[in-house]
Order: C-alpha cells, then sequence, then structure tokens
C-alpha cells in the first residue's frame, strides 16, 4: 500500500525541520563550548561574604586582598546595596551576582558608629569547581542530541 502524497511531504518536511534544528542546537554547543573555554566558569567575587543573624545580614567575612579590604568589618550590618533596603532582609548576594565585572555598586552599612555609604568596585574571579557541572550538560546535552540527529538524517520516508 501507498502512502498518500501529503503523509510524504510531511514526512520530508519534518526531516528538514529536524535536521534544521538540530544543526541549530550543534551550533548553540559549539558557541557554549568556545565561550566557555575562552572565559572559563567565571564567579562574582564581591570580597566579603554575609550571613543571616537575628533580623539582618551581617558581614561576616572580609578578603584581605579584596576590594572589601579596610573598608568593611566582620559585624557591620548590611542596610542596603545600591539604595535597595530589600538586600538587607533578604540574602545581598543576589543582587552582588548580577553586578557586572569591574561595575562600581555601592552598600550601606552599619558598624559601631553611625550608617555610613561605602563604594566598591566588583571583581570575577574563574572558578575551576563549575568545570565538571558544564561539561557534564555538554555529555548529557550530545548524548540527548545524537539520537535525534541520527533518526533525522538517516531515516527516511519510504514511498
Amino acid at each position: 500500500m501507498q502512502p498518500a502524497k501529503s503523509v510524504t511531504r510531511f514526512g520530508r518536511a519534518f526531516r528538514w525541520l529536524a535536521l534544521a534544528a538540530g544543526a541549530s542546537v550543534f551550533c548553540l554547543y559549539v558557541y557554549a563550548s568556545v565561550v566557555i573555554w575562552r572565559y572559563g566558569p567565571q564567579a562574582p567575587q564581591p570580597g566579603w561574604t554575609a550571613a543571616r543573624s537575628g533580623a539582618g545580614w551581617y558581614i561576616q567575612t572580609v578578603d584581605a586582598d579584596g576590594p572589601a579590604a579596610g573598608v568593611l568589618a566582620s559585624g557591620d550590618r548590611i542596610l542596603a546595596i545600591d539604595g535597595d533596603a530589600r538586600y538587607a532582609e533578604v540574602d545581598p548576594a543576589l543582587k552582588l551576582n548580577f553586578i557586572a565585572p569591574q561595575q562600581w555598586y555601592s552598600t550601606q552599612v552599619a558598624g559601631t558608629g553611625t550608617p555610613r555609604l561605602v563604594r566598591l568596585q566588583s571583581r570575577v574571579t574563574r572558578n575551576r569547581t563549575n568545570a565538571a557541572f558544564y561539561l557534564s550538560l555538554l555529555i548529557s546535552g550530545l548524548v540527548f542530541f545524537w539520537p535525534g540527529w541520527h533518526s533525522a538524517w538517516f531515516c527516511r520516508v519510504r514511498r
């Protein structure tokens, strides 16, 4: 029994659509691999860490060679970041993770004295600990990519 012409046309159209989608995904994987290889896994590094204690967030540690050295002190209470007081109630890292490298930001803190406004510059460091995570994403993506590409290329609608 011969398949209808519309089914045959649909099969061909689907095959070319699947090949085009697969090629697009392959190009995306190549681009992502080049970016990760060139820049490496990067993580924002403000130079200080915060911990929640009671009703607010407090500076926990300050890197001795970081941008906050000598400006912030352990135990300072965070009142606002870039003028937004919401980050005094939620994790300040939510704001700090979205600050671009070498961008200036302001942090309002209260230590033993009066509240003060501190301007700091963010920096980004390469964090190789996440490289295994990115590699696992690439491998799993290729595992799912191969059967689809293979079936779209080699399986043809019979006449």
